[in-house]
């Protein structure tokens, strides 16, 4: 990618032309690097004065050609975990409130407000549970198996759930 750059510095301001490049460069690669079965691991954390909200994705790759899975065989595993103390959320709403013209009261009920009616369709369409005043969600994945906090179901079931939320 590189090369291509130095040898045709005008792609450095054609966004098209990068996102091509950039194809051409993971379809040329990917392969390779799944051969390495790679795990990739990206945790979270964001603290502010009322607590930490705490988030870890783990994703393991899979080589396609050992793959036995016939539905999915560019993943091994996935692990995402979120826990988000209610508190923290709270003030996360109530500081963008104040970063858009709202004074400190209003700017404290409304983050009340936000947060209260997140949690409430969250639980309503079972994608968090709520234990001692904080918010979580937990997602494992292995091919043909989904546990999603704490509930195992087919794959199948899992895509039929979570499908209702792509659109």
């Amino acid at each position: 990618m590189q090369k291509q750059l130095a040898a045709h510095p005008e792609l450095a301001n054609d966004e098209v032309a990068l996102q091509e490049v950039n194809a051409a460069f993971f379809k040329e690669y990917l392969p390779l690097l799944q051969k390495s079965e790679p795990t990739i691991k990206q945790p979270v954390r964001w603290k502010n004065a009322l607590g930490e909200l705490n988030a870890n994705l783990d994703i393991s790759i899979a080589d396609p050609a050992k793959s036995s899975s016939s539905t999915n065989k560019d993943i091994k595993s996935l692990n995402f975990d979120v826990k988000l103390p209610l508190n923290v959320a709270t003030e996360i709403a109530k500081q963008l409130n104040l970063s858009e013209g709202m004074d400190a009261e209003k700017a404290q009920k409304q983050a009340d407000k936000q947060i209260s009616g997140m949690m409430t369709l969250g639980q309503m369409f079972q994608l968090i549970t709520i234990d001692n005043n904080t918010a979580s969600l937990q997602l494992r994945y292995t091919p043909g198996k989904v546990a999603f906090n704490g509930q195992e179901m087919s794959e199948e079931e899992f895509m039929s759930r979570a499908g209702r939320f792509v659109h």
